[in-house]
């Protein structure tokens, strides 16, 4: 996470970057979620942080009203964090992003779920999970494009080219930091000398 904080405050107006759990199917691995950048730029910190977290895919959704794509944001109160998963999936709701429930400046935060759709076949089991858990439901249009690949080898040949390109494009090498020193010692305790 200080990676993203760090390299999204070089790219965007206001980042904000929170832990998620992302799911796909029956697989789901740690994420992260990353609001408060322009389209391309964010294009580019998710390629920079899929190639360094050695992710499959990355998703970046910008809100448009008149997009022909939908991103639902469910909030909802978990008696048992740990099984929103296996909550979503009851619904056979496909593909999501969790950012779990957090304490934050003295207040609960609730579960929110991001679930991006392309069409309306899921509509239904989004309606039916949003009731079963009581959570509250919105809706933005816009587009969504992810990058990546199932196999995580050619998802970071895919990640590599974006960034080459990015970076040609806009003379800006982010790329050359991902395994420098800096970024490693991101919230790393300084080592005490005897």
């Amino acid at each position: 996470m200080a990676v993203a904080n760090y390299l999204g405050t070089r790219l965007c107006p206001k980042p904000k970057v929170v832990n998620a759990e992302g799911m796909e199917e029956s697989d789901s691995e740690n994420s992260i979620l990353v609001t408060g950048c322009k389209r391309e730029d964010a294009l580019y910190l998710g390629e920079l942080l899929g190639r360094y977290a050695h992710q499959k895919w990355i998703l970046v959704f910008n809100p448009a009203p008149k997009g022909n794509q939908r991103l639902f944001i469910v909030t909802f109160v978990a008696a048992e964090p740990a099984d929103t998963l296996k909550e979503i999936r009851k619904f056979k709701i496909k593909a999501g992003t969790i950012v779990p429930a957090t304490h934050d400046n003295g207040k609960d935060q609730p579960v929110r779920a991001f679930l991006w759709v392309q069409d309306h076949s899921q509509d239904s089991a989004i309606d039916a999970f949003a009731r079963a858990v009581h959570g509250a439901v919105e809706e933005i249009a816009g587009n969504g494009t992810m990058i990546g690949d199932d196999s995580r080898i050619s998802a970071q040949k895919i990640f590599d080219r974006e960034i080459k390109a990015y970076e040609l494009a806009h003379r800006r090498a982010l790329s050359k930091m991902l395994w420098s020193a800096t970024l490693h010692d991101l919230g790393m305790p300084a080592a005490k000398m005897k």
